[in-house]
C-alpha cells in the first residue's frame, strides 16, 4: 500500500495555510513592481502566486478526501492522491487547480483558453522567459539559428492582465466566502480571506479589475444589501 498518508493531516492543513499566505505574499509583491515598471518580475511573480493557489486547493483537497471508506475505495484514494501529492510539484498542475477553483474562470472562454496554454507548456515558457535569457528549442533540440528568449518581450499589459487575474480571483472568492455563497474547505484560509479590511486593501492596491469580476461582487452586494468594496 502506499504510504501518502504517513503525510499527516496536520502537516497538509499548514501546506494548505502557508501556500494562501505566500500567494498573498507574491501577489503583492508582483504588484509593488509592477509599479516600479519592472513588468517582467511583476508577471513573474504573478504566475507564481497564480500557482500557490493552485496548490492550496490540491492540498485541501487531499484532506477532504473520505478515508474512512470501505477497503477498496480507500486503495483508489490512496493511489489517486499519491498522484496528488507529487503533483504539487508540477507547474501545470497547480495552474489547473487554479482554473478549476476559480468562479471566474470555470467554464469561460477564457478559461479554456488558460487551459489550453497550461497544456501546451506555453504558460510555463512564458513564465520561464520573464527571468531568463536563452534560446528556443526545437524538437529537443538548441536551435542556434532561432530569436534569442529574453524576460523585455514581457509587456505592461501581460503583467497587468496576470495581476487582475489574481486580484479578481482573491476578491470574489473572499466576497463569495464572506456571504456564504463560496467556500475553500478550511477554516483558516477562509477568514483569512473574507476579512473586510483584506478586500478593501486588496482593492485599494490593484484599481484594475476585470469586468466579470465587478458584475459578480456588484450583484452580491446588491442581494446581501452589503457594501464590502466600493464599485
Amino acid at each position: 500500500m502506499s504510504n501518502t498518508k504517513m503525510l499527516n493531516d496536520k502537516k497538509l492543513e499548514r501546506v494548505a495555510k502557508l501556500s494562501y499566505e505566500n500567494a498573498l505574499r507574491l501577489h503583492r509583491d508582483a504588484i509593488s513592481l509592477y509599479k516600479l515598471k519592472s513588468f517582467p518580475s511583476a508577471f513573474y511573480l504573478s504566475v507564481l502566486s497564480q500557482e500557490e493557489i493552485g496548490k492550496m486547493h490540491m492540498s485541501i483537497r487531499f484532506l477532504t478526501l473520505d478515508w474512512d471508506s470501505d477497503v477498496e475505495r480507500r486503495e483508489f484514494f490512496l493511489k489517486l492522491d499519491e498522484t496528488l501529492l507529487y503533483g504539487l510539484y508540477k507547474h501545470s498542475l497547480k495552474h489547473s487547480a487554479f482554473l478549476r477553483n476559480s468562479p471566474l474562470e470555470k467554464f469561460s472562454m477564457h478559461g479554456w483558453k488558460m487551459m489550453e496554454k497550461i497544456s501546451n507548456g506555453s504558460l510555463e515558457t512564458k513564465k520561464q522567459n520573464s527571468v531568463y535569457v536563452g534560446l528556443n528549442k526545437t524538437r529537443g533540440k538548441i536551435n542556434l539559428n532561432g530569436a534569442i528568449r529574453n524576460p523585455f518581450s514581457v509587456t505592461k499589459g501581460q503583467a497587468s492582465l496576470q495581476i487582475t487575474k489574481i486580484n479578481d480571483y482573491l476578491l470574489v472568492v473572499g466576497i463569495g466566502i464572506r456571504f456564504e455563497n463560496l467556500a475553500v474547505e478550511n477554516e483558516y484560509v477562509e477568514q483569512r480571506m473574507k476579512n473586510r479590511g483584506m478586500l478593501r486593501s486588496l482593492n485599494k492596491k490593484w484599481k484594475r479589475m476585470g469586468r466579470k469580476a465587478a458584475k459578480l461582487i456588484r450583484l452580491y452586494q446588491q442581494y446581501f444589501n452589503e457594501e464590502v468594496l466600493a464599485l
